[in-house]
């Protein structure tokens, strides 16, 4: 079976894991797309993009060093491409005529399956030559987060899931928000899990420090509750006054800090208001104590994979899937996302060091067995979708 699975740059973290699952079960062509804006994003670092063909090798878009750290997630997979997209604008004339001529190049290698990692807005241009015979969409978010609604995304989603044969999640709770948000959709759902995103520690400090400080990390956006956590600081600091807390991220979506709170508590909490390099993020979470994710609403979280990964354990919100992924008090602790119950779940896992105990139980590998068993969802998913 030859399978065309489609991701961006975006995406890659958690595609570079789920192939694993599939690429020795099929013949596997991964594509990423990839944009000056998307260039420096999730696991890539790529100076520049302009001296490359529009469908250009991995192993030329990577360089030397990258490519060291990719190539054994590629082994086993028949071709890895990029797909390069000069223009800076995501719906254009330029990039609708890119992916117009990827689509030529689709219909060419004439692939049993299309397997979309959600759906791109540079992706518009595909829309003619796509099957609806052969199209499978692994969506990460059925809706969109609280605050971050965007009618281009929308508009992509809204003419690509009438075409989709069969669709692969993340989370039990995002198959169910799927249906209650596009009850039309008839087609199969199937779930599997996002991974812990090994790839990252790739980039652990040869020298590593431990600061013991409670460490939230990623984009900055209303969706995430930094605000519940800044609101539930104080409460800590009236029991740990000399705890530390890291809030490490750029901030998006008009997303604004509560500046007369952090200056009042100015020694125990550093704001890294930036995008974070890869190193930056690896060396703030191994020597941070664990990782808090006070979100407001939430589907599944690359954040708490990437702090899987580690061997680190988090407090999340009773939100979303994170249930699903958090056994609270085996390998973490789960929170109501207001600041009073985050507080105490904080204390909790400070008090007598109960975070190590929660860390002993955290996989930060995905087993054989469990790569098993998502390639064979995954699978049979293709077959149904061709037989």
């Amino acid at each position: 079976m030859k399978v065309a699975y489609y991701t961006s740059a975006y995406f890659i973290d958690s595609a570079l894991e789920t192939i694993q699952s599939i690429k020795n079960k099929v013949s596997l062509h991964l594509f990423i797309e990839i944009s000056d804006i998307s260039k420096k994003s999730t696991i890539l670092n790529i100076d520049n993009i302009h001296n490359f063909d529009f469908i250009e090798d991995a192993e030329n878009v990577l360089g030397p060093e990258q490519w060291v750290k990719f190539k054994p997630y590629f082994d086993g997979i028949t071709m890895v491409k990029f797909i390069v997209h000069k223009n800076s604008k995501s719906l254009s004339i330029h990039s609708l005529l890119s992916s117009m001529k990827l689509g030529r190049y689709f219909q060419k290698m004439n692939f049993d399956i299309m397997h979309f990692d959600n759906s791109s807005q540079r992706s518009f241009g595909l829309y003619p030559f796509i099957d609806k015979s052969k199209l499978v969409i692994t969506l990460h978010d059925p809706k969109p987060h609280s605050g971050e609604k965007n009618w281009k995304s929308n508009l992509i989603f809204k003419l690509y899931t009438p075409k989709a044969k069969a669709f692969i999640l993340y989370a039990q709770y995002s198959k169910a928000l799927l249906k209650k948000v596009y009850p039309e959709v008839s087609v199969p759902i199937n779930c599997i899990q996002l991974l812990p995103f090994t790839f990252m520690r790739n980039y652990l400090p040869k020298e590593r420090k431990s600061d013991n400080s409670i460490l939230f990390f990623g984009r900055l956006s209303p969706y995430k509750g930094v605000d519940i956590l800044l609101e539930a600081i104080p409460l800590v600091l009236e029991k740990y006054p000399n705890q530390h807390f890291v809030i490490a991220g750029r901030t998006s979506y008009d997303f604004q800090f509560n500046e007369t709170m952090i200056s009042t508590h100015k020694n125990n909490i550093t704001i890294i208001n930036k995008y974070l390099a890869l190193d930056e993020v690896a060396a703030l979470i191994d020597k941070s104590a664990f990782v808090v994710c006070p979100y407001r609403d939430a589907t599944q979280s690359g954040v708490l994979s990437t702090t899987f990964a580690f061997g680190k354990t988090a407090i999340v919100s009773n939100v979303g899937s994170f249930r699903e992924y958090i056994t609270d008090g085996v390998n973490g602790l789960v929170s109501e996302p207001n600041a009073s119950d985050l507080a105490k779940k904080i204390m909790m896992a400070i008090e007598n060091d109960f975070y190590k105990k929660l860390e002993s139980n955290v996989i930060s590998n995905a087993s054989q067995e469990k790569l098993n068993e998502f390639g064979n969802i995954i699978l049979s998913t293709y077959q149904n979708v061709i037989k």
